[in-house]
């Protein structure tokens, strides 16, 4: 069992194959992971990178098709807590498909989501590896002069 952003428990399986991202930001982060081979439908502005663009399209994040959605027979959907339609989430976990939402609503969360879909995708090392490094970056101190 795992605990989403919008605290629902659910059972996700194990062997992931089929993945639906309904965010753009989501899709970045299975990419950056390394399970882009996982994704088998975007959200409509998922355009980075390039090889998002050869994903099917499942509609915008506010406006998502569920029909195109279900077609695509997804394990699991990841979607994002204040942009997805929750009427089209509540539709698909009726028809029995996961959907686990995250909240990357400042620089500290989109670590946290980076880290969750790490864990929920079996991309762990990798996650908190992307994680370390940015906050590296973000924590090295810059010169505010330069001569």
């Amino acid at each position: 069992m795992v605990t989403d952003e919008m605290g629902r428990k659910m059972s996700i399986p194990d062997n992931l194959k089929r993945v639906v991202s309904l965010a753009p930001s989501v899709t970045e982060v299975i990419f950056a992971l390394g399970k882009e081979d996982l994704l088998k439908g975007v959200s409509r502005f998922s355009d980075y990178p390039e090889a998002a663009n050869k994903l099917p399209r499942v509609g915008s994040y506010v406006h998502l098709d569920l029909e195109r959605i279900v077609a695509l027979k997804p394990d699991l959907c990841i979607g994002i807590k204040e942009g997805n339609p929750i009427a089209v989430v509540r539709k698909l976990e009726h028809l029995g498909i996961p959907v686990f939402a995250v909240d990357p609503k400042n620089l500290n969360a989109v670590l946290e989501t980076i880290l969750q879909l790490g864990k929920l995708l079996g991309a762990d090392p990798k996650a908190h590896t992307i994680v370390s490094h940015l906050r590296a970056r973000i924590e090295r101190p810059r010169p505010i002069f330069t001569s």
